[in-house]
């Protein structure tokens, strides 16, 4: 996997953004449908690349020079073009000033753009390493950059994090001024990166993603040195490591490591060595985590250090225990080690966690290696004031880590918060121990201990899993006087455990109609991720809304997500998607709905396009979620008209209903609008409009058949209409008149010809008549 490349799109935010995390810890797609509101800051490149002056930085081994490679492409072929150079320099290859200053400034490329009018792209890559070989690089680059015209020069640099020369970015911004230099960080991995990751190295993605969140890996997933780790240990462990403690001290050595292998062999070997790195990273981890402070100041202190900051001298200056023997913490190892993986910007001159997750992981692991006692501990993650001696909020998920390193904190915290330990590695416990931790969670359910927020917890409820479980939860299921919220955390817990022993009693209950509808779900939730194919169909009648009361359609949609598409035709799906009942509420049926509209268009085949013509033609307010599918379904009938003529009919009923609810009959694509390309089709349209006529009331419907986004007649077809009355039945004559009269432009050639002669027609049949 080392060195390989994905079919990945990466994204930059400026230094000073954000960016979320919101998709279970992968980077919220900026592509995906909210993509925007939850990512705003995030760019593609070529959403940037207009900008004269772009630093581009990032962590170690997260792929800038990729994706300085990539933009480089892109460059030379838009030049190619334009008209603009390209010149491209690794500055890790330079091991002089000289040699640097005769392969850039005094090279005559460079020379021929300065004395002439085209733009030039400079990309420089690897400031970093450059910095280390030419202690003057920074200096060289301002002075000669500063002889340049600027205003023809398109200059992007990258540099890691740490690296960056800040009186670097001060000269950049003093050339080509503060609103034309760029900083940009490049952001971790999305779900569909790692998916596509996985993929390529032929590992199944679903079963890589979910082996991932099960074991709380996702910060080691979203970035790619530590993704390539977590690929080799799955082929070898499906479970990826016994206990998540052993990952995440993996994971963070692994990040703590040179990933440049150029750099590792001809670098100067670093006097910090990864031991020494690991060891001052656990030391800021537990600065910062049990001293609450958000960033590590790199500069000076001028007294314009930010409260929630920790200075790189505060740091420093202790002592750590390494390999048995005792290491002084310097100012420069604290430098050395913030610059790895671990870390990444938080604006100039301060650097922070590049995953907060990374910093509790070491917080507890410092404890652990310095052999705090359960007093010391204690001391700092309890608090103070608080009569029952809870956990300070802000560090369950440290106190979590340390619970799964030390069994007597583990104890303890059984007694206090017991919910704290979900976020532990409950799973590597003894079966014994998660026994007791189910008990002590479904007391305080009982008790109505736990906040709202408390059910967010469900995500861990799969490390509960041990062999008695089943007869441990049954009395909890099973009571209907049990509080409601028992009996839904046990039925959550059965199903993310997987009980299967419990399935045919929670098949039962999701089916009663005499159990709220609350327990329904939950049950019907459990059933799709214990059961198998059988439990699973014997769900359909909630798919099809024949189960009792459904205010909110969540037993639909759990009922549709357990059926489709094993157990239920394509017919009965479209009969199955009413209107949601509450359009606002993003329950089951909402995100059965948004699935479908993703996935369903590749299962339809032609002979399903009938009945989901017919779905359309119920005229239904499909809402926002389903017009797309709609819009592809009108899309895929009207091509497949020529070999199924039969679709006709059902086309033009639903083409009438999309009409009748003032919508256009499909949208098309940017480039080719459904509308043109109706109009392009003169045979298919006449086709389709001869069926819509059937069913078009004479007054006022035809008007839509003209005045419309996606018009089925124009003044190009007044012959062709004018014959269709005389054909049509006379209950349907008026409605043909009524269209031609919408159409008819008596400026237009053949116009009055066309009509004349239907007048003329017209009267030859009454005098037949008459006579």
């Amino acid at each position: 996997m080392a060195g390989r490349l994905y079919d990945w799109r990466r994204f930059w935010c400026p230094r000073e953004g954000t960016y979320s995390l919101s998709d279970n810890g992968f980077l919220s797609d900026p592509e995906a449908e909210w993509g925007a509101a939850l990512n705003p800051d995030a760019r593609r490149f070529d959403q940037i690349a207009a900008m004269p002056c772009l630093v581009l930085l990032g962590e170690p081994g997260i792929g800038k020079s990729h994706e300085l490679a990539e933009a480089k492409e892109a460059a030379g072929i838009a030049a190619r073009e334009s008209g603009d150079q390209v010149l491209s320099l690794d500055l890790r290859a330079y091991q002089t000033d000289q040699r640097l200053c005769a392969r850039l400034f005094e090279s005559d490329e460079f020379k021929q753009w300065a004395a002439g009018t085209r733009r030039l792209h400079l990309f420089l890559d690897s400031l970093d390493e450059g910095l280390i070989r030419i202690g003057t690089v920074a200096a060289l680059l301002e002075e000669e950059l500063g002889r340049c015209p600027v205003e023809r020069l398109l200059l992007r640099i990258a540099c890691r994090t740490a690296d960056w020369p800040h009186s670097l970015e001060a000269a950049l911004k003093r050339l080509w001024g503060d609103t034309d230099v760029g900083v940009y960080e490049l952001l971790p991995l999305r779900r569909r990166d790692v998916r596509a990751a996985a993929e390529a190295e032929g590992i199944d993605p679903d079963q890589f993603v979910e082996a991932v969140q099960q074991r709380g890996a996702v910060p080691l997933a979203i970035k790619p040195i530590t993704l390539r780790m977590l690929v080799s240990l799955l082929r070898s462990d499906v479970a990826l490591s016994s206990r998540q403690a052993d990952l995440y001290e993996q994971g963070c050595r692994r990040l703590c490591e040179e990933p440049n292998l150029r750099r590792r062999e001809t670098g100067p070997e670093s006097d910090v060595s990864l031991p020494i790195r690991f060891a001052v990273a656990c030391q800021i981890a537990a600065a910062t985590v049990f001293g609450n402070r958000f960033a590590i100041w790199t500069d000076i202190d001028e007294g314009d250090v930010p409260q929630e900051d920790v200075t790189v001298r505060q740091l420093s200056g202790g002592t750590e225990i390494v390999d048995g023997d005792r290491i002084n913490v310097t100012e420069h190892a604290v430098r050395e080690t913030l610059k790895t993986g671990l870390f990444t910007s938080r604006g100039p001159h301060r650097m922070g966690w590049a995953h907060q997750t990374y910093a509790e992981f070491l917080a507890a692991e410092y404890l652990v290696r310095n052999g705090m006692t359960l007093e010391q501990i204690l001391s700092l993650i309890v608090h103070p004031h608080d009569p029952g001696q809870k956990l300070v909020p802000q560090l369950h998920e440290t106190a979590a880590w340390i619970a799964g390193m030390r069994p007597e904190v583990f104890q303890v915290i059984m007694d206090r918060d017991p919910e704290v330990l979900l976020r532990s590695d409950v799973a590597a416990a003894e079966p014994d121990d998660r026994r007791c931790l189910v008990d002590a969670l479904l007391a305080l359910y009982a008790q109505e201990k736990f906040t709202r927020q408390s059910l967010d917890l469900q995500g861990h409820y799969h490390k509960l899993a041990q062999p008695g479980l089943a007869d441990q939860l049954r009395p909890h299921v099973l009571d209907k006087n049990a509080h409601w919220l028992v009996r839904r955390v046990a039925i959550d817990i059965a199903g993310a455990c997987k009980v299967e022993a419990l399935v045919p009693e929670l098949v039962r209950i999701a089916l009663d109609q005499t159990e709220q509808t609350q327990v329904r779900k939950n049950a019907a939730y459990a059933v799709i991720r214990a059961g198998d194919s059988k439990a699973k169909a014997e769900l359909k009648p909630l798919a099809l809304g024949q189960a009792g009361a459904d205010p909110e359609d969540d037993l639909k949609g759990c009922g549709l997500k357990a059926v489709w598409p094993d157990h239920m035709t394509v017919e009965e799906l479209f009969l199955a998607l009413t209107p949601e009942k509450r359009p606002t509420y993003g329950g089951s049926y909402a995100w059965f709905r948004i699935g479908l509209r993703d996935n369903l268009p590749a299962r339809l085949q032609p002979a399903d396009l009938p009945p989901a013509l017919d779905w359309i033609a119920r005229g239904d307010d499909h809402g926002h979620d389903l017009n797309e599918l709609a819009d592809w379904i009108m899309t895929t009938a009207w091509e497949a008209l020529d070999q199924s003529p039969d679709l006709a009919g059902p086309f033009a009923k639903a083409a009438l209903a999309r009409l009748r609810n003032h919508r256009p009959i499909a949208k098309g694509s940017e480039e080719r609008p459904f509308a043109q390309v109706v109009q392009q089709d003169a045979a298919r349209r006449c086709a389709v409009l001869a069926a819509v006529m059937e069913a078009v009331a004479p007054q006022g419907e035809t008007f839509w058949l003209v005045h419309t986004q996606t018009p089925l007649a124009t003044d190009e077809d007044v012959v062709w209409l004018a014959e269709r009355v005389l054909e049509a039945p006379s209950e349907r004559k008026d409605a043909w008149l009524s269209l031609i009269n919408w159409v008819f432009n008596p400026h237009k050639p053949g116009h009055l010809d066309a009509v004349i002669g239907l007048c003329k027609e017209v009267m030859s049949a009454i005098s037949t008549i008459n006579h």
